[in-house]
């Protein structure tokens, strides 16, 4: 998955890593380290569970800059992971920053459609709209 997201939509180096986005409950499951993490910004050491599950958002060292979803904040991508997690047994996704290679972060839905359209994303989910290629 890495390295298809880099190929396909980032256009960088394989290398370079991506983040996960876990609820809140389960963050003893897939973390060593208890340090409040809103926003991607802190790495942490994954557990063997981590290590084993999230694959895709596992740095070389053993480590992901998890982003902790809790339902008062972010409901609804709370309710996403959860049925996420009804489906495949993970309590997390891979997350990252929707750019492309050489430009900022997406700052507007009309920059979100933009980069949709000019990468190999298949969706794009904006609040209540889905856009589809196929």
């Amino acid at each position: 998955m890495k390295d298809r997201i880099n190929l396909r939509v980032k256009g960088r180096e394989t290398w370079r890593p991506f983040a996960a986005s876990i609820l809140e409950e389960e963050r003893d499951r897939y973390l060593l380290d208890r340090l409040d993490s809103p926003f991607m910004l802190l790495a942490q050491r994954l557990s063997q569970a981590g290590r084993r599950e999230l694959v895709a958002a596992s740095h070389r060292d053993g480590t992901t800059r998890p982003q902790i979803v809790r339902p008062r904040v972010n409901a609804r991508f709370h309710r996403l992971i959860t049925r996420f997690k009804e489906l495949t047994g993970i309590a997390a996704v891979l997350n990252t920053s929707l750019n492309l290679a050489g430009e900022p972060m997406a700052n507007s839905p009309q920059e979100a459609i933009h980069d949709f359209y000019l990468s190999g994303m298949d969706d794009l989910i904006l609040g209540e709209y889905q856009l589809c290629k196929s």
